[in-house]
């Protein structure tokens, strides 16, 4: 959100004017220039803008109106649209910042059906789960289409206690205090609602401070010529940026690493730090970098290849490869990512824990397992371990996230192993010689479960999934998973034939066996901000 007050914006109406009308002028003294005035910075959400903030003719025009009228109740707004496809939920947290305004809509007719309405709920609940991990304290308003079909009161009170198992998980949702419900019922036919819904959006806008940030005007003049680059140009190098700073009088490399750190939060650009290929790219256009991942994590049936030119290039086996065993060829990269920054975007999906390499052949591939589509139904054997997320949710792309890590970790040993078998919601994965593990995703029970053939490993390949799940959790997961660890005991007495689960703590107390004894050290805590083969080096003995 963009708010300036008359007197804020006709002092960076004069430092933009000496900017863009003299090229040659500057402030004598851009430290002073910036005490003299501060515009509040904009909140930019998710994917698909609709409208652009950092152009000149619409920074130039907010300037020119400050000069004209009152501008204390300005909002200026930029949409964002979320793709809906399952596909795509493992980059969420990417464009979920923890700012701005979320508005989930749903169809409730849809909503009221016996036959799809279970499954519109689990829908919105997982969108509100989401939210809630990532932006928890951002406003989130319910918006149900098509309400002329339930225009009684009761009707509307129906829905509300429909939406009770949502409402009861999440304090961030914004009440329709106008019909006493927990949603705003719209319909785009007459409009009806929509004029409500959207003073309320802007109630909330302003009484919002998260969206309320001052920041000097050199810092806004530093976003804007950014972002005048998005004319001809998707990213900047991080040197760009700073020749960019200099001219508008931000000399020190922590102040800049500051800018941009706050643009990143707030959605404006991408910049991860990790390492130094991901320093080196500062992305100003964010749609740009959704598409490159997108191109790559694709519904083969929604967004097919051009057959022609695939055949052409003979990259015919590369497409079966991609979409039948979601392994991605240096070539097929190459080619949907137009040979442009490949070692970045590479860079980028790891880093993310997007995708791992695939040390399994002599080409150089890439598994990326949300492209995994085939189901194991089959049962698993082995001391088990159950990371229980039911008191809160498992979202998806942790169990996706964790076979990256596995074999990431097995791809790494010095000596050859055993190819892992893969599935949507399985990952048999040798880590190391004799230390074979089996991860299995059970959604129903909101859980993902630990085999490990060989007991003596066990205490290892708990220490190192444990690892694994930690250091996502800071990274990708805002500290927002919440999980109960529960070990297996094996039960040796004669009285029943049932294992039981003991909770971790409980189990380390009591030194179980084969999780806890002499020599085992477990770590609680992954490395965060660091690097995937880093990350990996830091668990070998």
């Amino acid at each position: 959100m963009l708010k300036a007050t008359r007197e804020k914006v006709q002092t960076s109406s004069k430092l933009m004017n000496e900017k863009f009308e003299n090229k040659k002028t500057k402030p004598e003294n851009p430290q002073a220039a910036q005490k003299k005035g501060s515009v509040i910075l904009p909140s930019n959400k998710g994917m698909h803008p609709v409208f652009s903030l950092g152009t000149k003719r619409d920074m130039k025009e907010m300037m020119d109106r400050a000069n004209r009228e009152d501008l204390e109740d300005t909002v200026l707004l930029a949409l964002w649209d979320f793709a809906g496809q399952d596909v795509f939920y493992s980059m969420h947290h990417l464009f979920l910042t923890k700012t701005g305004v979320y508005l989930l809509v749903f169809d409730i007719r849809v909503l009221l059906q016996p036959d799809s309405g279970k499954d519109a709920l689990s829908y919105l609940t997982f969108w509100a789960n989401s939210i809630n991990l990532h932006a928890p304290e951002a406003p989130l308003l319910l918006a149900a289409t098509f309400c002329q079909s339930i225009e009684a009161k009761e009707s509307l009170m129906h829905v509300h206690k429909v939406l009770a198992p949502i409402l009861k998980k999440t304090s961030q949702i914004v009440q329709n205090e106008k019909h006493s419900v927990a949603f705003f019922p719209i319909d785009n036919k007459d409009q009806t609602g929509i004029g409500y819904l959207r003073s309320v959006i802007e109630n909330v806008l302003r009484q919002d401070n998260a969206n309320a940030e001052e920041i000097p005007v050199s810092w806004l003049l530093l976003l804007d010529e950014m972002l005048l680059s998005r004319r001809n140009r998707n990213y900047l190098h991080y040197s760009m940026v700073k020749d960019i700073a200099k001219r508008n009088g931000i000399l020190a490399a922590t102040e800049l690493d500051q800018i941009l750190t706050l643009f990143h939060d707030r959605g404006m650009v991408v910049h991860l730090t990790s390492t130094e290929a991901l320093k080196s790219i500062v992305t100003i256009n964010p749609q740009w970098l959704i598409n490159c991942l997108s191109s790559v994590i694709r519904d083969a049936s929604l967004h097919p290849f051009e057959i022609d030119e695939i055949h052409n290039l003979g990259l015919e086996k590369d497409v079966e490869l991609l979409f039948h065993q979601a392994l991605a060829s240096r070539d097929i990269l190459e080619y949907v990512w137009k040979n442009e920054q490949v070692d970045f975007l590479l860079n980028l999906m790891e880093r993310l824990m997007l995708l791992s390499p695939w040390g399994f052949d002599k080409n150089e591939c890439y598994l990326i397992p949300s492209l995994l589509n085939e189901k194991f139904n089959g049962q698993n054997s082995g001391t088990r371990c159950v990371f229980d997320f039911s008191s809160t949710f498992l979202p998806n792309g942790v169990f996706q996230r964790l076979v990256c890590f596995c074999i990431a970790y097995s791809g790494s040993q010095s000596s050859k192993l055993k190819e892992p078998k893969l599935f949507k919601n399985c990952a048999h994965v040798t880590l190391e010689p004799d230390l074979e593990i089996t991860l299995l995703e059970e959604t129903a029970s909101q859980c993902i479960s630990l085999f490990i053939m060989e007991p003596r490993f066990a205490g290892k390949a708990l220490s190192i999934a444990q690892s694994m799940l930690h250091k996502l959790n800071a990274d990708v997961m805002n500290f927002g998973l919440r999980w109960e660890t529960l070990l297996e005991h094996i039960n040796t007495g004669h009285n029943s034939n049932e294992n039981v689960f003991i909770p971790y703590d409980v189990a380390r107390k009591k030194s179980l066996r084969p999780w806890f004894g002499e020599g085992l050290v477990h770590r609680t805590s992954g490395m965060s901000n660091v690097d995937l083969f880093s990350f990996v080096d830091s668990l070998k003995d």
